[in-house]
């Protein structure tokens, strides 16, 4: 800024003029400056922000696929009729891969226990994407056809079961304690 006063009174310009040159120019640099600032935060920030918008879009994914697979059991053991102990081989694993599944989205709840949870729902879902879908097979005439006629059912099936522990398993990864401290730096 001596600069700029030094040069306006060679220049010839009065003190009161110089100084108000300088002020207009620092009022006139504030936003600039502001911008520049916010333009370097948000550089600094934006792999964090990634980071957490992801966990939070994962987290939504997980909760929805294990709701969707509680429901998907429950369903084909309700048209089942019921029946627990009895008739139906399938009816039990998939009573018992609910639970476990349910119980994988509680520990979802608390940030330090949803690797746990979603190891969890990768133990359950396998088996209600195979003997949950048979069971509901068994109940609903479009599924047992199907299911009869389809040469690739199981094929099928067992996909659905390998993409969704494959996709829970990488939810796991991605919440372990480790990947944490290191996304959040």
């Amino acid at each position: 800024m001596l600069d700029q006063g030094d040069w306006a009174r060679t220049q010839g310009l009065r003190s009161f003029a110089i100084g108000r040159s300088i002020v207009w120019r620092a009022l006139k640099g504030v936003p600039a400056d502001l911008a520049w600032r916010h333009a370097q935060l948000r550089l600094a920030y934006l792999p964090a922000l990634r980071a957490r918008l992801f966990n939070e879009w994962l987290l939504f994914l997980v909760t929805a696929r294990g709701l969707g697979l509680v429901s998907l059991a429950g369903t084909a053991i309700v048209r089942n009729r019921g029946a627990v102990f009895g008739q139906d081989a399938l009816v039990m694993p998939t009573l018992v891969a609910s639970l476990v599944t349910m119980c994988g989205m509680f520990l979802l709840v608390r940030i330090r226990t949803r690797p746990i949870g979603a190891l969890w729902i990768a133990v359950g879902a396998p088996v209600i994407a195979t003997t949950g879908i048979e069971l509901l097979a068994r109940s609903t005439t479009l599924l047992l056809y199907a299911s009869r006629t389809t040469s690739a059912w199981g094929t099928a099936e067992a996909m659905i079961a390998v993409s969704l522990v494959v996709f829970y398993l990488a939810a796991a990864v991605w919440w372990m304690p480790e990947r944490r401290t290191v996304v959040a730096r």
